[in-house]
């Protein structure tokens, strides 16, 4: 199976929360000389749409640095995606985007 992953900012929090959660996840520390509380955390790829929904609903998705770029990247489609993940997560969606 191939792995996921994502690159999270300034979530000191989020490591405990992903480890209660996925406790095979691998965890790394990725600061460098700009970005400070930066770290990695590596999954199965099965668990990516599980791994997103509790980004959602914890708070700190819009610190993942892939799940940003799924929002810009209108080409790719993700907006159902998203979506999905978002109803998962117990979220109500903007009525801009519910269609």
């Amino acid at each position: 199976m191939c792995d996921f992953t994502e690159i999270i900012y300034d979530a000191t929090e989020a490591t405990k929360l992903i480890l209660e959660k996925f406790p095979d996840a691998i965890i790394e520390d990725a600061t460098d000389a700009i970005h400070d509380e930066r770290f990695s955390v590596t999954l199965n790829n099965n668990q990516k749409n599980n791994f997103y929904i509790l980004a959602l609903k914890e708070g700190f998705a819009l610190n993942c640095l892939c799940f940003q770029l799924m929002l810009m990247d209108s080409k790719a489609n993700n907006g159902e995606k998203i979506k999905e993940w978002m109803k998962k997560a117990g979220l109500k969606l903007p009525d801009k985007i519910k269609k």
